[in-house]
């Protein structure tokens, strides 16, 4: 999880359980730390490359649609 956190942006970290304390997972405790110089670049090529992607994604969804909705029409034959 990103998130600006005193105009730096940072991200939760799970904190590693204590050996006498069993926790279950709802109740691990998290640290916020500054995104390492390689999460900051994941993040701008993720945030950069996002739209690419879905804009391609959804133009293959379409043309599969309009591929198997033909393929499921009979084809016009004209009865003389």
């Amino acid at each position: 999880c990103e998130m600006v956190y005193g105009l730096k942006r940072s991200k939760l970290v799970k904190m590693p359980a204590s050996r006498n304390t069993s926790q279950s997972s709802s109740n691990r405790q998290y640290k916020v730390v500054e995104l390492t110089k390689w999460d900051k670049t994941m993040s701008a090529l993720l945030a950069s490359l996002f739209p690419y992607c879905k804009q391609r994604c959804d133009n293959w969804f379409k043309e599969l649609t309009e591929q198997s909705a033909s393929e499921a029409m009979p084809p016009f034959e004209m009865i003389e």
